[in-house]
């Protein structure tokens, strides 16, 4: 099972970090202003990186998972964000506690993007960071729930129930997700049958649904 989920034959486990990208960018687009998805970085032009935490990206192409304005400040301000689900029982985290490694995970996020965004986009930088069985890290709870206070405000709903219905939607688009891993095709080829005569087929059809119109 391990195998299944981590396997990037066929692109499966990009489509569950873009199942969770979109969610979210659905959401923020209801209660945010200038939401972008992929929105690339502002290439680097001479700046230097400071600090212990100094981006490990500096490709010039660059480019994050959502960005949008008003999350956690004014109107104006910007956050960025940058996703990953990770299987949590990979065997190369065996001797590490959930805990631990949801900060790791947030750790490395931070790594590569935070500095840049903070001194060149010079705007704030939020880890999204989820395992494929729907836990959470502590900064990704916390984005949550303001996500569920913004949209229970905007649609004068109680915010307990919001943040269920948010919580509930993320967990089925991840089960969904990971199904699709464990039960996807990895083939590159067509697996359409070899062949098969369509205008035949929707003949068929036509006429099918004709005898069960006349009846």
């Amino acid at each position: 099972m391990n195998h299944a989920m981590n396997c990037p034959t066929g692109g499966l486990p990009s489509v569950r970090h873009n199942e969770v990208c979109d969610y979210f960018g659905q959401l923020l687009n209801e209660v945010c202003n200038d939401v972008q998805i992929e929105p690339r970085l502002q290439p680097l032009d001479g700046e230097q990186l400071s600090g212990h935490g100094r981006s490990a990206n500096t490709d010039q192409e660059a480019r994050l998972d959502i960005s949008a304005r008003s999350v956690w400040g004014g109107r104006f301000e910007k956050t960025f964000f940058d996703v990953r689900v990770f299987n949590a029982t990979s065997p190369s985290y065996v001797s590490s506690s959930i805990d631990s490694l949801y900060r790791r995970q947030e750790l490395d996020k931070r790594r590569q993007y935070e500095q840049r965004v903070l001194q060149v986009k010079h705007a704030s930088f939020t880890p999204i960071v989820l395992s494929c069985s729907g836990g959470a890290s502590r900064i990704t709870t916390t984005f949550i729930k303001r996500l569920a206070s913004m949209l229970a405000e905007k649609k004068s709903a109680p915010y307990s129930t919001t943040l269920n219905w948010i919580r509930t939607r993320l967990s089925f688009a991840l089960i969904r997700a990971s199904i699709m891993c464990l039960r996807g095709t990895r083939s590159k080829k067509s697996s359409s049958t070899p062949g098969i005569n369509i205008p035949l087929v929707a003949a068929e059809v036509v006429l099918g649904k004709s005898h069960w119109t006349s009846k």
